[in-house]
């Protein structure tokens, strides 16, 4: 409904959206906050995905995983499979 509409729009995504691809190179940096952040963009349609990377907030976040796994509270196939979204948030643009 948003998309066939008339308004520009910012919308947050869930890291499990299925047009995000993670595998994506986020070949852009900028500093936010004294954080570094990575990003990346794919163009849909007439609308822009916006995929971007605490490179700060990752590290934390993989080391908790690690953490997780030393207490067997999560295992080695389950890293593999969530790494790749430590901490990655998306944001889908329409601009008109």
């Amino acid at each position: 409904m948003l998309i066939e509409s008339d308004f520009n729009f910012i919308l947050p995504l869930r890291r499990n959206f299925i047009d995000i691809d993670y595998d994506r190179r986020l070949d852009y940096t900028f500093s936010y906050r004294k954080r570094g952040i990575k990003w990346g963009e794919k163009e849909l349609e007439q609308n822009f995905l916006y995929l971007f990377e605490d490179v700060k907030l990752r590290a934390e976040e993989e080391t908790t995983f690690i953490n997780m796994r030393s207490e067997k509270k999560r295992t080695i196939e389950e890293f593999k499979e969530e790494s790749n979204k430590f901490w990655q948030d998306c944001n889908l643009i329409k601009q008109g």
